[in-house]
């Protein structure tokens, strides 16, 4: 009797697939018939008939069950287990493995190495080991994910037969299902060319909080824009709200339904759209899907959708002018204004019109206020030569939550309302605190039709919608690399490194120039080059070195240091000269970037502070003095920025996307290939290094402007391209 195996990334799927086998065995009598030599005693209808029972020691359960057979075996007949689990002493005919991995090893180096490891280490469970049999049904989730990687490690161990959901027939050249009993060949189709993933989305015209507390249309909000997003606590910190980079966006037409709730407002989004419950207890779930309303759901409400009458406009643009003008913020005793303090406008009666006129706005926007009274005369001014009376007007919030406004809600209406210059006086104000308005309840809902939906994915993992607060949509159900999450391969431009009269020019490749594409604006009859001298540029070299500490290598194995040479011309326009990534020793990896400054003509590299003050500033310092002394190269550390990587590398999607990055072909295959492969590939150092760019590389002034600093800085040739530019340009 053979024995069969299954895995899950979640050992629960595995027991409900044998539950199911199991209640097929005991219910289908068209089964127990035709499979009779298979059912256990006491399973059949004809022990059912005598009263006969299961024997009290056959397994027969969800986790394994027994078929009729004979005992010389010790495993279950089926069993169910989960990835990365024991089964030691265990062996089995049959192997079935079913998604191994799911979204969390996609963003994880250490859960997807975790399972490669119990993936190798669980190959001694066929029976025998050298002829085993297993089935792999799986969705590919990396461009480097366990199942691209066995395939690589292990050619000569398998005999592989291959199946897609769609196969191509080689008579026909035309799509058809392998399993049409599951899903008809249109269906898969569909779902391929107008779903690659399925995602929980929010219909064109919601409102999304940016960082600014402005309010956006999801429909227009772009990768690398920054949002209001939420953060929970721990014991030593309380849940806060934070900015939040867009990492991924996407749309497609899918049902929407609207939800009315019990402060009267209203959400509109796809039924398994995932909102924040207000749960804050370990082990729960804090988002939840509205679905069909089968059960009491609750949204959290941040902020108000504050929509102006045309006769408020005018009186919210005085108070916003008055604030400029007039307004601050207090910092609260103890604060150091980032979060709380009070929206407040002050007036002297040397203005008697003003007053009455800021009392009648508040009155009339409707916002609560304390007005307070600062006489000439008091003893407190001491001798501050006041001559009038002052009325300071100090906001409060409309509900009566916070006694002097130093609430969230309050700040957000005023923005919306009065739109002050001082804008960022009052965002910097909102980050701490009580983030939560209100809880409201799900009271109705009803389907409004099948619209165009936009999802967003952010680096915390949420945002605000309509002023509730929103999972991110994403739900991955089949990954296509680096298209949804920003980057677009049509996007790359390319040139490469020419010699002409001696100098060392970048060339542009013709079906990639546009001549108009600048920075700095141009005027009648004048274009970008498509030669660029490298004379011409400011150039930087990138580094984004590897963990150092035990605990980072550990979490990033695949980890390179990341070198990246680049320059920006007085257009704007950023050129790659090499992009290329190493596995060496601090020493080794020392001598690597300076020799690649030295090859490019480089003299600054930026360098992350706290892994070059870790390893690298001591290599550094020695090599310089003992084996470059005539060179001159300075390592420049830069601060380690609070985004995530994944944010920090979204911020080159922009300049990709409008042309501004052109790569020297023959030298920047690997940035090429993370790009290509973003964000499913084993490593992103090359592009992490690359966003480095805008904080130390600026266009330099235009040539005419350069000349007399490049003439000065010229003495002797050498045949690297950079030096030997300047040398050339300079006479």
């Amino acid at each position: 009797m053979a024995t069969v195996g299954i895995f899950n990334v979640k050992e629960s799927r595995t027991h409900a697939w044998i539950r199911n086998i199991r209640e097929i065995v005991e219910s289908s009598m068209l089964f127990q018939t035709v499979y009779r030599d298979l059912v256990p005693p006491g399973i059949g209808y004809w022990d059912r008939e005598v009263g006969k029972t299961l024997p009290q020691r056959w397994r027969w359960s969800d986790h394994a069950i027994d078929l009729a057979r004979d005992g010389s075996l010790s495993e279950p007949s089926i069993s169910g287990h989960g990835a990365t689990g024991s089964c030691a002493g265990w062996h089995f005919d049959y192997i079935i493995k079913d998604d191994l991995i799911e979204e969390k090893h996609a963003y994880s180096e250490v859960e997807m190495s975790r399972v490669w490891e119990w993936c190798e280490s669980a190959r001694y469970l066929e029976k025998p080991a050298a002829k085993g049999n297993e089935l792999w049904c799986y969705t590919h989730w990396t461009a480097n994910d366990i199942y691209i990687r066995a395939r690589r490690e292990w050619p000569d161990d398998y005999v592989v037969y291959h199946r897609l959901a769609l196969e191509i027939d080689p008579k026909t050249s035309e799509e058809f299902s392998t399993f049409p009993e599951r899903w008809t060949t249109e269906e898969l189709q569909r779902e391929r060319d107008d779903n690659p993933y399925r995602f929980s989305c929010l219909p064109a015209g919601t409102k999304i909080t940016m960082s600014d507390w402005r309010l956006k249309g999801i429909e227009e909000v772009q990768i690398g824009d920054t949002v209001v997003g939420f953060k929970f606590g721990d014991q030593k910190n309380r849940s806060r709200l934070t900015p939040s980079a867009v990492i991924a966006i996407g749309s497609y037409n899918a049902e929407v339904f609207e939800y009315h709730l019990s402060d009267g407002g209203v959400v509109r989004c796809t039924e398994d759209h995932q909102w924040y419950n207000g749960k804050l207890v370990k082990g729960r779930s804090r988002y939840s899907p509205l679905l069909g309303l089968k059960r009491k759901h609750i949204l959290c409400r941040v902020h108000d959708i504050v929509v102006l009458p045309d006769d408020q406009r005018t009186i919210g643009a005085y108070l916003g002018g008055m604030f400029d003008g007039e307004g601050s913020v207090t910092a609260m005793n103890g604060s150091d204004g980032a979060s709380g303090g009070c929206l407040t406008i002050c007036q002297s009666t040397q203005h008697p019109d003003v007053i009455p006129r800021i009392r009648a706005s508040l009155n009339a926007l409707g916002f609560k206020f304390h007005e307070y009274w600062r006489r000439k005369d008091c003893p407190k001014h001491g001798d501050r030569g006041m001559n009038y009376d002052t009325a300071l007007f100090i906001l409060r919030d409309s509900d009566g939550g916070e006694e002097r406004g130093h609430g969230i809600s309050l700040k957000s209406r005023f923005l919306q309302t009065c739109d002050p210059a001082k804008r960022d006086q009052v965002v910097r104000s909102m980050w701490g605190g009580r983030w939560v308005k209100e809880k409201v309840a799900v009271v109705d809902r009803r389907s409004i039709g099948v619209h165009p939906v936009y999802w967003l994915e952010t680096e915390t993992g949420n945002y605000v919608a309509d002023g509730y607060a929103s999972k991110n949509s994403q739900r991955q159900n089949r990954p296509q690399a680096g298209r949804d999450r920003g980057f677009d391969e049509s996007w790359l431009r390319g040139g490469s490194i020419v010699i002409e009269n001696g100098e060392h020019l970048f060339e542009i490749n013709r079906e990639h120039y546009d001549p108009a594409l600048s920075e700095v604006e141009l005027e009648q009859g004048e274009y970008a080059p498509i030669r660029v001298p490298l004379a011409w540029c400011a150039k930087y070299l990138l580094w984004d070195p590897a963990p150092s500490e035990g605990s980072e290598v550990r979490r990033e194995q695949t980890a390179r240091n990341g070198l990246v040479a680049a320059m920006m011309d007085p257009w704007g326009r950023l050129f790659i000269l090499s992009a290329k990534g190493y596995r060496e020793d601090p020493v080794s990896m020392m001598r690597t970037a300076i020799h690649t400054c030295l090859y490019w003509g480089i003299d600054r590299v930026a360098v992350e502070e706290v892994n070059f003050s870790k390893v690298y500033r001591h290599f550094a310092n020695y090599l310089m003095s003992k084996e470059f002394r005539s060179e001159s190269v300075s390592f420049i550390p830069q601060k380690a920025e609070k985004q995530s990587k994944d944010a920090r590398i979204a911020g080159l999607v922009p300049p990709f996307r409008t042309g501004f990055i052109y790569l020297n072909e023959p030298e920047c295959r690997q940035l090429r290939l993370e790009y290509k492969e973003y964000p499913h590939g084993t490593t992103r150092d090359l592009l992490d290094a690359l966003a480095q760019y805008k904080k130390v590389l600026f266009r330099p002034s235009l040539p005419e402007e350069q000349l007399p600093s490049w003439a000065a800085r010229t003495s002797g040739s050498t045949l690297h391209p950079g030096q030997l530019d300047a040398v050339n340009w300079g006479i």
